[in-house]
């Protein structure tokens, strides 16, 4: 025999606020993701790795979507001991988003080493190392040129 009944169905949404207060749906589950951190990066200055993964979980999506924030230069990541990343110490790796109008900020989108055919080949001891690569020199030459002239202009 089937009731019918004008309720609707009630749902568990105490975890529903976990990605953000997002009125738009996004395209898929990295760009969510990715509009999350950076919102909870907005949200906390002192904001801590152990931060983003209690909330979003200790999944490799999360690692490598933290990581890509880093490497496109929205996020900076502070070790606030030495070897926290070696030792996946994430209560002491801060991230902070970043200020493109700080000398410091150096555009690391623009590095050759990203777009490296041979990336997988590259290390201090192999024939193929950042010292050893013409690219990777140029790059950073120019990079530190950039630097110079900016701390030379005057205000």
């Amino acid at each position: 025999m089937i009731i019918m009944t004008d309720k609707l169905p009630e749902f568990d949404l105490s975890n529903a606020k976990a990605f953000g207060n997002y009125n738009n749906v996004s395209t898929s589950f990295e760009d969510g993701l990715e509009k999350s951190i950076m919102e909870l990066a907005s949200q906390q200055k002192d904001l801590l790795m152990s931060d983003i993964l209690s909330r979003f979980g200790n999944y490799s999506t999360v690692h490598k979507q933290v990581k890509r924030l880093v490497l496109d230069n929205k996020l900076v990541l502070h070790e606030l001991t030495q070897n926290s990343i070696l030792e996946n110490n994430f209560k002491m790796q801060q991230l902070r988003l970043t200020d493109p109008d700080n000398t410091d900020w150096i555009d690391l989108s623009a590095q050759p080493c990203l777009t490296c055919p041979i990336f997988n080949e590259c290390g201090l001891e192999n024939p193929v190392s950042p010292a050893t690569c013409q690219e990777f020199n140029q790059w950073l030459g120019e990079e530190i040129e950039i630097l110079n002239d900016e701390d030379h202009i005057e205000y």
